[in-house]
């Protein structure tokens, strides 16, 4: 759950100063949103788990930790900028280590996934782009028979025979993969 706009928070208005002094525009070297609104480069995946009853977002508590966390800010400034957030708000979690340790394992395979190339997490909704790439273009053969080699066994224990065969679209739950060396 983080704080995802601190320099406009009131939590980040009392606490950037005394970690980075009074220079606002240096506080902003440490605001996600504010970081998203000037970034230029490739878009990418990010995962963000908010609880829906953390007293420092929680618009039903009328107290002075009211809208600390501003998810909503960090998904307009994601919007604006073509980058894919995954916000999960977890209906009745707070702010607390359990909250943590129930999603920890989510975030940490989506790092591994980013960091290795190697899927280890996927979304909760699919089709989504990847976790660790922009968003695939559609090959230029969706949707119609392809023709390709393939290694085929004609009888048991005999040695595989390289064949042209035509593979159909993709049905229901299916996938094709182009695999290039």
């Amino acid at each position: 759950a983080p704080i995802c706009n601190p320099t406009e928070a009131p939590w980040g208005k009392k606490a950037l100063p005394l970690y980075l002094g009074d220079d606002k525009k240096k506080w902003k070297e440490y605001d996600t949103v504010e970081l998203i609104k000037k970034y230029k480069g490739p878009s990418f995946r990010i995962l963000v788990d908010q609880g829906t009853a953390d007293s420092f977002e929680s618009a039903d508590k009328k107290s002075k930790n009211e809208h600390q966390l501003r998810p909503d800010v960090l998904q307009k400034a994601c919007d604006d900028a073509g980058i894919d957030l995954c916000l999960r708000m977890q209906e009745g979690y707070d702010h607390s280590y359990y909250f943590i340790s129930s999603f920890v394992q989510d975030h940490l395979k989506y790092h591994a996934a980013y960091l290795t190339g190697i899927l280890r997490w996927c979304p909760d909704s699919l089709p989504s782009a990847s976790v660790f790439s922009i968003p695939a273009e559609p090959p230029s053969t969706a949707g119609q028979e392809i023709e390709c080699l393939a290694a085929v066994a004609f009888e048991p224990k005999k040695p595989l025979s390289m064949v042209k065969v035509k593979v159909g679209p993709p049905q229901k739950g299916e996938v094709r993969i182009k695999h290039t060396a």
